[in-house]
């Protein structure tokens, strides 16, 4: 496995949805344009880089629950 990520060959990657669904696009910039990984030649952008994808989802804390004073 590569240490390098798709990051360091140009590739960038961005999320949209998240709500049930999350979308991940992936973005060229040496092609200038998003990548159809349905297409063998975007695919093989991956393999011929052997360059690692690492996906993560975070979530934002719920804040504290307080309770009114004298209660």
């Amino acid at each position: 496995m590569s240490s390098r990520s798709a990051a360091d060959y140009g590739i960038r990657a961005g999320a949209s949805g998240g709500v049930g669904d999350t979308d991940y696009r992936f973005y060229s910039i040496r092609l200038g344009r998003t990548l159809d990984l349905r297409k063998a030649a975007d695919r093989d952008l991956f393999r011929r880089t052997d360059a690692a994808v690492v996906l993560g989802w975070s979530r934002t804390a719920a804040s504290p629950v307080t309770s009114p004073k004298g209660g």
